[in-house]
């Protein structure tokens, strides 16, 4: 680990800094729409969540031993642009960073990406495709060693897919893929996105609604990026509650949630506004949450650890959206670690997804 940094709250309204013109992939689909989308993100201006407020720096202390592996997709930097996305563990115990093998080979060459386990830890979600092949990524779930793949959705074109989560009680699946009425201009729409469900006890999905970045919460219901804000939705009934409405009710889909596993906190990164903000969840049913954190980071694909006290970020620099790197904050303290620096990596093709 690297030298600790105290992240204090913001003092200042956060704003959207400019990035430089960048040019995205076009050799591989997934790749290509993946860049768009960050790349697109840093041109538009996206008001800051509702009610943002700063509050009292944290003091610094020595945090305790980070353990576990975090799992974090990346594209391998190539002279002709020519790598396909993979998965790598970092291994927070002696700070390794190890390529994990394809899960299966699906015909030529398998790019694979956005890897997260089921509760139980026994099956894995992913989203996999085919270099060689202009079919765009498509969503797995196969046993967590590879084995007894299943394509979601088989019968319904959901290209894109990405942004897999897993019902409490492991028998549900949602994810996010493009919806093809819109163009690819409008990537950066959470409206842009269809949200589908998997039952693999039924062997069947649908598709619930337009967002991005499902997730499931301990009641069961999936929580929702939409357009306005945050929604939560009841299966049962699709029942949709708007219950956090961002500024001026816009919202982009470059924007990135994560809940812990206990159900107690948001995360939510806010790239445009160099904002990440942290909410505390008294109540899911019905809702209730305060801001208890916000920290003046450019920061993509929150993950929170298993026990719920730390949180990884994937940073970037704001103005060129270049130097990748990895930090974990103490949600505690507020004190901010470097993991792994990874600047040889492209930040808008590399991101996290699960912590184990």
């Amino acid at each position: 680990m690297e030298p600790n940094e105290t992240v204090n709250p913001s003092n200042s309204t956060p704003h959207a800094p400019r990035a430089s013109g960048m040019s995205p992939w076009t050799e591989v689909a997934i790749i290509a729409l993946v860049v768009l989308e960050l790349a697109v993100a840093m041109w538009h201006e996206y008001p800051r969540i509702s009610g943002l407020f700063a509050g009292h720096a944290p003091e610094a202390s020595n945090p305790s031993t980070v353990s576990g592996k975090l799992y974090l997709s990346l594209l391998a930097p190539t002279a002709d642009d020519s790598g396909v996305m993979g998965v790598s563990a970092f291994d927070f115990k002696d700070g390794s960073l190890s390529p994990v093998p394809p899960l299966f080979d699906a015909g030529g060459v398998t790019g694979y990406y956005s890897p997260v386990f089921s509760p139980d830890g026994s099956k894995v979600a992913y989203a996999s495709y085919v270099a060689t092949s202009s079919q765009p990524a498509r969503m797995y779930v196969a046993n967590a060693d590879g084995s007894d793949p299943i394509w979601l959705m088989q019968s319904t074109s959901t290209p894109w897919a990405r942004s897999p989560s897993w019902s409490p009680d492991g028998t549900l699946v949602a994810f996010a893929a493009w919806n093809q009425k819109f163009a690819p201009s409008d990537d950066v729409n959470p409206s842009g996105w269809n949200i589908y469900v998997y039952d693999l006890k039924g062997g069947k999905g649908r598709l619930v609604t337009s967002g991005s970045s499902p997730l499931f919460v301990p009641d069961g219901r999936l929580l929702a990026l939409k357009s306005d804000g945050l929604h939560l939705i009841d299966l049962s009934s699709d029942a949709d509650e708007l219950v956090w409405k961002t500024e001026e009710g816009k919202a982009g889909a470059n924007m990135k949630l994560a809940v812990s596993k206990d159900g107690t906190k948001i995360a939510w990164t806010i790239f445009d506004h160099v904002d990440v903000v942290l909410l505390d969840v008294a109540s899911w049913k019905p809702f209730s949450a305060t801001i208890g954190a916000e920290y003046p980071v450019a920061a993509f694909w929150p993950v929170f650890s298993p026990d719920g006290k730390w949180l990884a970020l994937q940073l970037a620099d704001p103005d060129t959206s270049k130097n990748a790197r990895i930090d974990v904050v103490n949600l505690a303290t507020g004190e901010r670690q470097r993991a792994i620096s990874l600047f040889e990596y492209d930040p808008l093709t590399l991101f996290l997804s699960d912590w184990r």
